[in-house]
């Protein structure tokens, strides 16, 4: 959490002195974040806590996006996307749906899930298991399919 914590401090710092005026604007409210989780928990968070409200920060983001263009209104999504990319450079590298779809089938197949009234449980093991790497959307999708089957 230390080093995610201080290179996010540390970027900011850079931005503001560079006058990155958008940067600036999500790493603030990105530490505001981080802020609040942390005085809500009433303790430091763990490195996986700081990529949730990461998560969580570029989720929003993704859904306002999503808004705006239904709205016709391209500005401002496309100013939501691009603070989605300043976000994505703190997140682990993200499995593709293909990875993903290998690991719900050997977690389901491992652990004996083969029905669908099973899907939570398979969801919440791959989830636990490949926190902050896999897409929770992506998991619950590919954990229908194969239950389906």
């Amino acid at each position: 959490m230390e080093d995610l914590s201080k290179q996010i401090e540390t970027d900011y710092i850079e931005a503001y002195k560079a006058k990155d005026e958008l940067k600036v604007s999500v790493l603030r409210l990105l530490k505001t974040g981080l802020k609040n989780a942390e005085i809500a928990k009433k303790a430091k968070l763990s490195s996986l806590e700081v990529v949730d409200v990461i998560k969580k920060e570029a989720k929003q983001r993704r859904e306002s996006a999503q808004v705006y263009q239904n709205n016709g209104q391209t500005e401002a999504a496309d100013k939501e996307l691009a603070e989605i990319k300043i976000l994505e450079k703190y997140l682990p590298v993200q499995l593709s749906e293909r990875e993903i779809k290998i690991i719900v089938d050997e977690t389901a197949k491992s652990s004996g899930f083969n029905d669908i009234s099973q899907m939570g449980q398979l969801i919440g093991k791959v989830m636990t298991q490949h926190r902050g790497k896999v897409d929770g959307s992506v998991v619950s999708k590919l954990a229908k399919e194969y239950l389906s089957q």
